[in-house]
């Protein structure tokens, strides 16, 4: 191998015989899609929601309102007292939806 070939390797007759990889990949890309279940949650500022709390207290979970989207899946909850959190849409759950987690095990401060 001399240096000018160096790190790859040279395409040759039988190559041709290989499927394309990019049209696999973009088939497989299409599969997944299609097979992705779920709704993307929509979120509208004054929605009361429990946002995920990652103080020290140890409170999974915190009742909040969203105050305004601050990004595609991004949003600022108002969790009481004046904070502010900015949380990804997975972190957060509106409160009419019960079936998203399960917080039978988790404690939650009314913070609103």
């Amino acid at each position: 191998m001399n240096k000018a070939n160096k790190g790859r390797r040279l395409r040759g007759r039988l190559d041709a015989l290989h499927p394309d990889v990019s049209a696999v990949v973009r088939a497989a890309q299409e599969r997944q899609v299609a097979a992705a279940g779920g709704t993307p949650q929509a979120l509208a500022p004054a929605d009361v929601v429990m946002t995920r709390d990652y103080t020290a207290r140890g409170d999974k979970w915190r009742s909040g309102k969203i105050v305004e989207q601050t990004g595609p899946v991004s949003y600022k909850v108002d969790v009481g007292r004046g904070d502010g959190w900015r949380r990804h849409v997975d972190q957060i759950m509106p409160v009419q939806n019960k079936n998203r987690h399960s917080l039978s095990r988790t404690s939650i401060v009314p913070g609103v």
